[in-house]
């Protein structure tokens, strides 16, 4: 838990803040399938967040805590309303696609809610509201690995992988000799799943991702931090947290409150520029919309150092692999595709 607060702030907090304070929560999976993707990696991530948002505009108050979600959308549900009516004002995180579908539904309006961990595409579609966020890429983004014209050119078929049990995924997929009969094996795939795994295994799949820690300098400055502390180095999930909260807090800033319909609108009305989304903008479907990356996993032979197991093959443009808001499911996203303001505002 982190409380980072100057005295300065004190005095006008009690009227701008509804409890004295910006409380954010990550709420994750912190010891099962996500734990190592997002888990404790996401409330340091969140910590950084707070620490370089007051380094460069001055201390807020703002207390950061990491809660257990309890993996099922029952339990996580029930934790989640418990927080918000203890005065949490932004919930992030919510690996799992179950999890985050339900309590994203079930504290609309009461908290802001951005979610980095599931691709779920009903987060900005069916389910979608005004005070939740999608810091990440949906279902719809990842599976265009598959499209033809960015199919291995060899592959027979492709195997695709994501959700729960990726690594025993893929270590069935490797043992049953998939991986070197001609298939295009693919998903979504962490960097700590290769990790796990390892490059002998893993290598030569295929993976969209809209951050790798390697890719420019300023990614590299910040993973490295992050290591530092954690130990290993970072998975696009656990930089979307930081991303997500620095982006909320300059919100916060502008509109001197937490309420979360005033932040929220605020956030969609703001472009993203940072290490993890250079060029991002946020939909009126809650959406993030940012360059995405298609990579391939290294050969042992071509990994020079620890976590250095991705290679970029292409860039993939964000308006060209984004869902367009005019077939969304998302109410928000089609008013604001009729008015043609691109989903701003």
């Amino acid at each position: 838990m982190a409380l980072l607060c100057v005295a300065g702030w004190v005095g006008n907090a009690q009227a701008a803040f509804s409890d004295g304070q910006v409380n954010v929560v990550v709420f994750t999976d912190m010891t099962h399938d996500m734990a190592k993707a997002e888990g404790p990696g996401a409330e340091l991530a969140a910590e950084f967040a707070v620490e370089d948002d007051a380094a460069a505009n001055g201390s807020l108050p703002v207390d950061v805590r990491g809660v257990d979600h309890g993996q099922s959308a029952v339990e996580a549900t029930k934790r989640a309303r418990k927080l918000v009516s203890d005065g949490a004002d932004l919930l992030v995180g919510l690996g799992g696609q179950d999890v985050a579908e339900a309590v994203q539904t079930a504290v609309a309006g009461h908290t802001v809610v951005i979610s980095t961990g599931p691709v779920s595409d009903d987060l900005t579609g069916r389910d979608c509201n005004r005070t939740s966020f999608h810091w990440g890429p949906n279902l719809y983004v990842i599976t265009q690995v598959t499209r033809p014209d960015l199919r291995d050119s060899n592959s027979s078929r492709t195997i695709f992988i994501y959700g729960p049990g990726r690594a025993e995924a893929i270590r069935t997929t490797y043992e049953n000799g998939m991986m070197r009969g001609g298939q295009d094996v693919t998903g979504q795939v962490f960097l700590t799943d290769v990790e796990q795994t390892g490059l002998y295994v893993t290598s030569g799949m295929r993976l969209i991702t809209p951050f790798y820690w390697n890719r420019t300098p300023q990614a590299r400055k910040w993973a490295r931090r992050f290591a530092r502390r954690q130990g290993a180095y970072p998975t696009y999930v656990q930089a979307a947290v930081y991303s997500a909260v620095r982006h909320y807090l300059s919100a916060v800033r502008a509109v001197s409150s937490d309420d979360p319909k005033a932040v929220a609108s605020e956030m969609r009305k703001t472009p993203v520029s940072d290490f993890y989304a250079p060029h991002g903008n946020v939909r009126a479907d809650g959406q993030l919309v940012q360059d995405v990356y298609l990579m391939r996993v290294k050969q042992p032979s071509d990994s020079h150092q620890a976590w250095d197991y991705f290679e970029k093959i292409k860039t993939l443009p964000g308006d060209a692999v984004y869902q367009p808001l005019s077939t969304s499911a998302c109410s928000l996203g089609k008013q604001a595709a009729a008015h043609g303001d691109g989903g701003q505002g």
